[in-house]
């Protein structure tokens, strides 16, 4: 995942596909549910917001409607968790090759950006 701002008023954010999947359903359930009884929506902005994002995935996630979307939305979540540790070795570590999700060992993972120190 990445993002880049290409001028004042507009923000690139580039997704791997495995990313896109999990975001996707994330978001959709967000929009059909809620958020786990908590107050979903602050403001009108961030429904339309959830909901533009839905829609604007729904023509790239080829496995919306297939029979096995649970089964890919799992390997998809899988590539996306951080790896677990034994011992100081990673034993799961996965990774998004374009439309294929495949367990990978032995290879590292880059670690994620932290957020700016404030202050």
């Amino acid at each position: 995942m990445d993002a880049e701002r290409i001028s004042p008023e507009e923000v690139v954010v580039r997704l791997t596909y495995g990313e896109a999947f999990v975001l996707s359903d994330m978001l959709y359930r967000w929009e059909r549910d809620g958020t786990n009884g908590s107050r979903a929506f602050e403001d009108e902005a961030e429904r339309r917001l959830v909901q533009d994002l839905t829609a604007v995935f729904e023509p790239v996630i080829d496995e919306a409607f297939a029979d096995n979307y649970a089964a890919v939305l799992e390997r998809a979540r899988a590539s996306l968790r951080d790896p677990v540790e034994q011992g100081g070795r990673n034993i799961l570590i996965c990774r998004d090759d374009a439309r294929s999700i495949v367990p990978m060992r032995g290879r590292s993972i880059r670690p994620r950006r932290q957020p700016p120190a404030s202050g």
